[in-house]
């Protein structure tokens, strides 16, 4: 965001101005929050950003699998991994 306030709209305002609202986040690739008594309910993106965010998204959470995946081969190569027979076992 280029200010410190976001974008911000009334429930009323979205149902009122949806147009000019959705033409506001792709002019300014910046999102809306929407407010509903007061309250941050909901933010308008735009597509792009959406999907942007999506990939960035899913790339954290293939990083974190890979990381995951590092410790448990190099746990079970120092032979710290223990076979469990059921769940109880863990308690």
């Amino acid at each position: 965001m280029t200010d410190l306030m976001p974008n911000i709209a009334s429930v009323t305002d979205m149902q009122r101005n949806t147009k000019k609202l959705i033409n506001l986040t792709k002019t300014t690739n910046e999102p809306v929050v929407i407010l509903n008594k007061n309250k941050p309910t909901a933010v308008l993106v735009d597509y792009k950003y959406f999907k942007d965010y999506e990939e960035i998204k899913r790339k954290a959470e293939v990083a974190d699998f890979e990381e995951a995946i590092k410790i448990a081969t190099k746990e079970k190569k120092q032979g710290r991994l223990k076979r469990l027979k059921s769940l109880k076992d863990l308690l």
